[in-house]
């Protein structure tokens, strides 16, 4: 075989894999313009609700954020049947915290959690046992560093109602403070508002088309106990997608949200703990392959490196435009500043293979410590 012949075919292998990268670039960008016409956020316009609602709070060593959330909380425009907070065996002031708030407020419940029994995660075994005490019509479980608007529980069972859901769940705004947080937290968003068409979690019946999100998740009570969706998966690390798979398996309505200034939170408060947090459970986003995750890191990488080699300038002028769209299209949806984040974008892919390799080691040494517990332990 010819030089040429060789030279040809490598020329012909290397098109085939630019012009896949650039098919897949997109079609990502077709769901993020379907994500923005569909816009899915709430609305700002809610009827009265008479519901009983239930708040469940899972707490372990949440001293610092327990007396903003439950404060937002108590101020709702919506009287709150009950917020029972699960002290998740802390090793802080969560304790007093609570009972301290409980003497001024009878409607914020403590239940003092014991030793984590065998079978069980941390997180879905504090929301088992929450759900097995609360008694309202809505169960809202929420994590302890989400921040409300006032108004944000009677816009959500508003929609619950009105789509005659069993389960809502929210992606709530990231409140970004450090610049480790820009280079981490995105990720999350990226991934998920251009690979899911979000309004099919609600408008389609089909399985693949799920997404939820452990921080606010709300739920039918008398669907919620016939099917004790945390129980059913006690040792399931990602159990948010699993019980919307699960309920959509069941032919049970739901839908996912994102979160504007009604819902928000900042999950990690440095770079490190970004690190660390995401990368517990980060190849879940990816189906745990660490093959889509590479190809989802080298999708915006690969082809401004292979289209000056087979096509002209104007081309690869026209790849950056949808990059940059693409990353525009992503900081509108989730409320973020568009500088700021169109910036930190060129380095999300280098963090996808860092955040894949932390898991990698994590899984490989069994040992992933989050809340100075071993989830490995159980």
């Amino acid at each position: 075989m010819s030089c040429k012949t060789k030279s040809t075919k490598g020329m012909t292998i290397e098109l085939f894999i630019l012009l896949f990268f650039i098919a897949f670039i997109l079609i990502r960008s077709m769901v993020l313009l379907f994500n923005i016409v569909t816009w899915p956020f709430l609305s700002n316009h809610a009827a009265n609700s008479h519901a009983r609602i239930s708040v469940l709070i899972p707490a372990r060593n949440e001293e610092i954020n327990l007396p903003h959330i439950i404060s937002d909380l108590l101020n709702q425009s919506v009287l709150l049947h009950e917020i029972i907070v699960y002290n998740d065996d802390s090793t802080d002031n969560t304790e007093a915290c609570i009972r301290d708030i409980a003497l001024l407020h009878p409607q914020v419940k403590l239940i003092q959690g014991l030793d984590l029994p065998k079978g069980w995660l941390g997180k879905n075994h504090a929301c088992h046992q929450l759900a097995a005490m609360a008694s309202g019509e809505y169960f809202i479980f929420l994590d302890a560093d989400v921040r409300l608007a006032p108004g944000f529980v009677a816009l959500a069972i508003d929609y619950s109602v009105k789509n005659n859901l069993g389960l809502l769940s929210f992606f709530p705004k990231q409140s970004l403070v450090s610049m480790g947080e820009w280079l981490i937290v995105p990720i999350m968003n990226i991934i998920l508002l251009s690979m899911l068409p979000l309004r099919l979690v609600q408008w389609s019946g089909w399985k693949s088309f799920s997404a939820a999100n452990g921080q606010c998740m709300l739920f039918n009570a008398s669907i919620y106990r016939s099917l004790s969706p945390h129980q059913t998966f006690a040792l399931e690390p990602v159990e948010d997608i699993a019980i919307m798979r699960f309920f959509k398996s069941q032919s049970i309505r739901t839908a996912v949200l994102l979160g504007d200034e009604n819902i928000r939170c900042r999950m990690y408060n440095s770079h490190h703990e970004a690190l660390q947090g995401f990368s517990k459970n980060f190849l879940h986003f990816f189906m745990k392959s660490y093959l889509f995750a590479f190809f989802f890191a080298f999708s915006s990488i690969i082809p401004l490196v292979l289209i000056p080699l087979h096509f002209n300038n104007y081309i690869l002028f026209s790849y950056s435009i949808v990059l940059l769209v693409n990353a525009i299209l992503i900081a509108l949806l989730s409320k973020q500043n568009i500088f700021r984040f169109t910036i930190s974008f060129l380095f999300h892919s280098f963090y996808i293979f860092l955040l894949s390799w932390k898991y990698f080691q994590k899984q490989y040494h069994k040992e992933l410590i989050w809340k100075n517990r071993n989830v490995y332990s159980n």
